[in-house]
């Protein structure tokens, strides 16, 4: 697994369902389901440390792998139904 210089890692094929301690979990804008496996149809995931999330984006509430997660901000709302 390959850190980016601002802490990001890519998560691993399917979806995550725990977060190492000290990270947090995002995914890309877009469209997905509740489900969805990272890699699948161009949708994308990735851990960061908890201090290094950018301030473009937003605690999300889209259900995605049932874990608490963040989005981009200024996405479409159709991603917090």
């Amino acid at each position: 697994m390959t850190t980016k210089p601002d802490g990001m890692r890519h998560c691993g094929a399917g979806v995550p369902r725990k977060v190492p301690e000290g990270r947090v979990l995002a995914h890309s804008h877009v469209r997905h389901t509740v489900d969805q496996e990272n890699g699948e149809r161009g949708f994308r995931c990735w851990t960061w440390p908890k201090d290094k999330v950018p301030s473009n984006f937003k605690l999300c509430k889209c259900g995605w792998s049932g874990l608490p997660h963040y989005r981009i901000r200024g996405e479409t709302k159709r991603q917090d139904a």
